[in-house]
């Protein structure tokens, strides 16, 4: 059995589920980034020799690559007609951070703003902006006395998310919410945990009629392999009170960020 997806990265972590389920399973993953950002040719016979694709949707505005059925030739008109066809949101949150790093993949595919730009810049470039110095901003960085707005912050990564599941057949928002303090759902903001891939994957063996469920906390967090791990500071351990342990608090590892946003480089 063939099974195609059309995603970021973010597919692995349910390539590994999925195979221990469905036996002689052939995974192939085709790169929507990549694709979309090299305007590489579509894998044509890939996809019609597919039974089962998964992917993330991608906006009309990049046309053939796009996953919307209003664009002619778009990428999903070569499949079979036989074929199972499964969505699922790109899965972010940049609220568990004081700031997120610049990530050309979020705005590319995922339709998030701030392209080759820092998240979250806002709290450092208003203390410039009223006339506060770069020493002065890093004494009140280690002071714990800057507002990183993780609120509403948090509130707009599930509004995006939800927006986004409403063409999905996957749905994961709530369980990051009811979650967010008790378990480590994320790595970076755009690679989550096994615990999120296994509630995705879930979901995927009941559409596909597969009676099997996986406990959802019952595997190391990072089945998938991803590579970076943001370090935690003290303001998200002030803020979040996470119920499970942070094994590394470290508020020097943003400092640089700080500097490189206040001097806008």
């Amino acid at each position: 059995m063939n099974l195609v997806y059309y995603t970021n990265c973010q597919y692995s972590g349910l390539d590994y589920f999925l195979k221990q389920q469905i036996h002689n399973l052939n995974s192939i993953h085709i790169e929507n980034y990549t694709l979309i950002k090299n305007k590489n040719k579509i894998p044509i016979d890939i996809l019609k020799n597919s039974d089962i694709f998964i992917y993330q949707p991608i906006n009309k505005n990049h046309g053939i690559y796009s996953t919307d059925k209003s664009i002619p030739n778009n990428i999903m008109t070569y499949l079979p007609s036989k074929c199972k066809i499964i969505s699922f949101p790109y899965i972010y949150c940049d609220a568990l951070w004081i700031l997120i790093r610049p990530a050309e993949i979020d705005a590319l595919i995922g339709s998030y703003d701030g392209i080759y730009k820092y998240i979250n810049k806002e709290p450092i470039e208003n203390l410039k902006s009223k006339g506060f110095s770069l020493d002065e901003v890093l004494e009140m960085y280690n002071q714990n006395s800057i507002d990183f707005d993780y609120k509403n912050r948090f509130n707009k990564s599930i509004e995006i998310l939800k927006n986004k599941e409403e063409i999905c057949d996957i749905k994961v928002s709530e369980f990051i919410k009811t979650n967010i303090k008790r378990h480590k759902l994320f790595l970076t903001q755009n690679h989550p945990t096994s615990y999120i891939f296994i509630h995705c994957v879930n979901q995927i063996l009941l559409i596909l009629g597969i009676d099997y469920k996986y406990n959802e906390f019952s595997f190391p967090e990072n089945i998938g392999k991803f590579s970076g791990d943001y370090p935690h500071t003290t303001y998200d351990a002030e803020y979040w009170k996470f119920e499970y342990k942070i094994n590394i608090i470290n508020n020097n590892w943003y400092i640089d960020d700080i500097k490189t946003i206040f001097n806008n480089i």
